[in-house]
């Protein structure tokens, strides 16, 4: 929803539209209040609501839900609760910060960028009120470098802190498991295949012992361990590391912070609009669509098929101001473009609903199975046909 001012890429009505809609889940305080109705507002205004507000919303959360996880006592019931209650309110900092970490950084990075508009003077961009040359904006700068290690660089480098320095040995170990488990299962799958293969008679055979079966009490020690070390992690960085992305790059969400620094916050320091801004856009996401298809980071293969999509979408969203810049509003050419991109959009929507569906159809069909068979078994037949079309 950023690319949109970020690129200077005037998008047609029913597309701009929807992401004006979607830009409220960035819980960017600015523009989600009517400040113009208050009082004056400009850039500066809204730099100090969108950083200090949100700020000191998680530091009260975070200093809550610390405290109440060092008071827990596990041994009782109200210490239980305090610990939940503690794993609640420090997962809800990591929640806001994750909806509102691509607008904040933004309005940022914001402030470095002024327009010479030829006479010697320079002007805020976001901002055409605002003189950069002005001691308010340097001093505003100057709180923007402050701010720069509080929100775009101090959010990786906090997931970096908790999960490599804190909690690293841990999620180590969760990646070495992972890492064993998925190479036991491999080795086993392909040495029962060799084994089952009689070599004097060239015909299969069942007689050799299965491979995945000596290997079974390894495996079940294994998933014993991963467990146990689950539960010593608190739910946060569960939330954090596991919850989502394989143990493999429980690392990603520092990646992900990264590539949205670079898709949304770097392009401010290229010229709006030009072709060079729209190439580095460009070569981001293909080196992002290139790192999820090599490390699938998701546990589930369907996260990881939309997450792709999701790359394809800002792809082609990027394209479309090649066409949007040569023709106007009005034409066929723009239309066609608003229905395309609005369709586009919405592909990981239907994805999502259809992924869900193919599961409800798994469980009804499974159901199903087992009520045809619970009815053979009584007595009931079933012909090979019908049951085949069940």
């Amino acid at each position: 929803s950023a690319i949109g001012g970020v690129f200077e890429i005037a998008f047609p009505p029913i597309f701009s539209g929807m992401m004006n809609w979607l830009g409220m889940l960035q819980l960017d305080l600015p523009t989600a209040l009517p400040l113009a109705c208050i009082g004056a507002a400009d850039y500066h205004t809204s730099l100090l609501l969108s950083t200090l507000v949100p700020l000191g919303v998680m530091l009260l959360l975070a200093l809550i839900g610390v405290c109440l996880m060092r008071k827990a006592d596990l041994q009782t019931s109200k210490g239980a609760s305090r610990m939940w209650l503690g794993n609640v309110l420090l997962n809800l900092v990591f929640i806001i910060l994750f909806f509102l970490y691509p607008s904040t950084s933004k309005k940022i990075f914001a402030a470095f960028q002024c327009k010479d508009i030829g006479d010697g003077t320079r002007w805020l961009r976001s901002d055409l009120s605002i003189n950069c040359t002005s001691p308010e904006h340097v001093a505003m700068q100057a709180y923007a470098v402050v701010m720069l290690f509080v929100y775009p660089f101090g959010a990786p480098l906090l997931y970096a802190f908790l999960m490599f320095w804190v909690y690293g040995k841990q999620l180590h170990r969760l990646q070495a498991i992972e890492y064993q488990r998925t190479a036991m299962a491999q080795e086993a799958a392909a040495k029962d295949e060799y084994v089952r293969w009689d070599k004097a008679t060239g015909k299969p055979t069942e007689l050799q012992p299965n491979e995945a079966t000596a290997v079974a009490p390894q495996l079940e020690a294994l998933e014993v361990e991963e467990k146990v070390l689950r539960e010593r992690l608190p739910g946060y960085i569960q939330s954090l590391s596991g919850n989502g992305y394989s143990l493999r790059v429980f690392y990603f969400e520092i990646v992900e912070s990264l590539r949205k620094l670079t898709i949304v916050c770097v392009p401010v320091f290229f010229e709006p609009g030009s072709v060079t801004q729209l190439l580095f856009g460009l070569m981001i996401c293909f080196l992002t669509f290139g790192s999820y298809t090599m490390l699938h980071p998701y546990a589930a293969d369907e996260d990881n098929f939309v997450a792709i999509l999701a790359q394809i979408i800002i792809f082609f969203s990027l394209v479309s101001s090649v066409a949007l810049a040569t023709v106007s509003t009005s034409s066929t050419v723009a239309q066609g473009l608003d229905i395309g991109l609005t369709f586009i959009f919405c592909t990981p929507i239907l994805a999502e609903v259809w992924i869900d569906s193919g599961c409800s159809f798994a469980s009804i069909k499974e159901k199903l199975s087992l009520l045809c068979s619970k009815k053979s078994g009584s007595g009931t037949k079933i012909s090979g046909s019908a049951t085949a079309t069940i």
